[in-house]
């Protein structure tokens, strides 16, 4: 079955979304390792803590084979984001955590204040 997808660029990585049943879903291996994350735990995490929010999508690669994606509801994004302790990670990657959770956080406060402002007005 294919999906529609959007690739979203993100600084330097390009993360993916999958229109799943009518919800846009965030394939997580590219997020988790663009971060510097460990995808076994992050995975592990994802399948237990937000199961039903969490889609197995498999897809053909250019290789000839078939590889299954895990993939979490946009909706749940944030939440994922912030079960990251950034005093629990490496050092090294401890900013890029950061600035995921700090990009979520804007993108947040955009939504609102855009809302807020369409309402008032």
């Amino acid at each position: 079955m294919s999906h529609a997808y959007l690739t979203v660029p993100f600084y330097e990585h390009q993360l993916i979304l999958l229109g799943i049943n009518d919800e846009p879903m965030v394939v997580m291996k590219p997020v988790v390792e663009s971060m510097g994350l460990s995808w076994q735990g992050q995975q592990r995490k994802i399948q237990t803590k937000f199961r039903p929010n969490t889609a197995l999508v498999y897809a053909h690669a250019s290789d000839g084979k078939n590889y299954e994606m895990l993939c979490l509801s946009l909706r749940k994004l944030p939440a994922w984001l912030y079960s990251i302790s950034p005093n629990k990670v490496k050092p090294e990657i401890r900013n890029t955590v950061i600035l995921y959770q700090k990009e979520c956080d804007e993108a947040l406060w955009r939504h609102w204040q855009n809302a807020k402002l369409s309402a008032v007005m």
